[in-house]
């Protein structure tokens, strides 16, 4: 919000209201979903993974070392997955902005004509 305070007029000329409003009201929903209760569950499972490797290393030593070499290819899948759901996601925001911007100026023009006794 601070950088958009910041801009020149000519700025916020170039750039359509409508899309600037839908833009921060998809923010704000990802950043309460980002902070919600998810930092509390990722808490959680590191907890669990830490103390499950705890156990496993102290009933069955053998097993955990092979399970830990493994982690960095589990890692780069999960990594992998999570690349290619967010340019999915990108994408799908970027066409929904753009079609919403477009309905809300539609909407703008049809209130304008009612007003106006067209």
């Amino acid at each position: 919000m601070k950088s958009l305070f910041r801009q020149d007029i000519g700025w916020l000329d170039m750039k359509d209201q409508f899309e600037m409003s839908q833009n921060f009201n998809v923010d704000a929903l990802a950043y309460q979903k980002a902070t919600g209760e998810k930092i509390g569950s990722m808490f959680n499972l590191f907890a669990m993974f830490a103390c499950g490797a705890a156990i496993a290393f102290a009933i069955r030593w053998t097993m955990t070392l092979a399970i830990i070499a493994s982690m960095p290819v589990i890692g780069g899948v999960i990594i992998l997955f999570i690349y290619l759901v967010h340019k999915r996601d990108s994408t799908f925001r970027a066409l929904y902005e753009k079609a919403d911007g477009s309905s809300h100026q539609a909407l703008s023009a049809i209130k304008t004509v009612k007003a106006l006794n067209g």
